[in-house]
């Protein structure tokens, strides 16, 4: 975790120039890397990211998320994506992965000028790859997105909760989430994630760790991101890593993203 304090430090700082406390409501929201999205109003969200993994013989491969919320307040959303191995010989032949299907509702709570909470429901269709190079494309890619591991669990349907904690002060956010990705045959996940950021006028910073456990087996991530603001649509550039004991610093994922609004 180390490597990644110098970096959010200078980030920070620099980040300090680009806005005030006064000039709050008009600072950016992150899109943050793997927390779960609350933008509210209606839009969308797509992200792709490139995995490159750390040994030679698995293949780098890119993965692709399309996320669609309506509504005031209380907002409903859907998300599907797919995965893709990069083939070496024949770029034509790529074996891909489709995840699952979610679908669910989400609502933010203000409980203060400071402080908001915010709590998520869904469920997963079981429309996930589960043939082998589907699967495995699947499995590596959710590196890019660990907390959404749920989304790429083939023949199994799951109901998700969470809630996500926020503490805003002048720049500085602090995010957390808290959930649980309960199979209807049985099994659960539990995930969870923090992030800090520093908000400016143009651009928002954000460093954040995000994890998964099954009880025996977890999977933890850490990344570093940046939003921009360009008239209603904010594009999202990240890079992250693994930092499992097991194998921390054994892939490179670099990401990108647009969100927006419409009428």
């Amino acid at each position: 975790m180390k490597l990644y304090l110098a970096p959010l430090a200078a980030l920070l700082s620099i980040t300090a120039q680009l806005g005030s406390a006064s000039a709050e409501p008009d600072l950016i929201t992150p899109a943050y890397l793997s927390l779960d999205g609350h933008d509210e109003g209606n839009g969308f969200r797509f992200d792709e990211a490139l995995v490159v993994p750390g040994a030679s013989n698995i293949a780098n491969l890119t993965t692709a998320r399309a996320h669609l919320h309506i509504g005031a307040g209380f907002q409903v959303f859907g998300v599907v994506g797919v995965t893709s191995l990069i083939a070496a010989d024949d770029a034509s032949d790529e074996p891909s992965g489709l995840h699952n299907l979610e679908l669910g509702s989400y609502r933010q709570f203000h409980l203060g000028d400071n402080f908001s909470l915010a709590t998520r429901a869904s469920i997963t269709l079981p429309t996930a790859s589960r043939d082998g190079d589907g699967f495995t494309a699947n499995a590596i890619g959710s590196l890019a997105r660990i907390n959404d591991a749920a989304l790429v669990a083939p023949e199994t349907a799951m109901g998700r909760l969470a809630l996500s904690p926020r503490f805003r002060s002048g720049m500085l956010e602090v995010r957390g989430d808290l959930g649980a990705d309960v199979a209807f045959e049985g099994g659960m996940l539990l995930r969870g994630g923090l992030a800090v950021a520093a908000r400016g006028k143009r651009i928002s910073l954000a460093a954040e760790v995000a994890g998964v456990t099954s009880g025996q087996d977890s999977l933890a991530t850490a990344g570093l991101s940046m939003t921009a603001a360009i008239n209603k649509v904010r594009p999202m550039v990240a890079v992250s890593t693994p930092i499992s004991s097991d194998i921390a610093g054994e892939a490179l994922i670099m990401s990108a993203g647009l969100s927006g609004s419409f009428r």
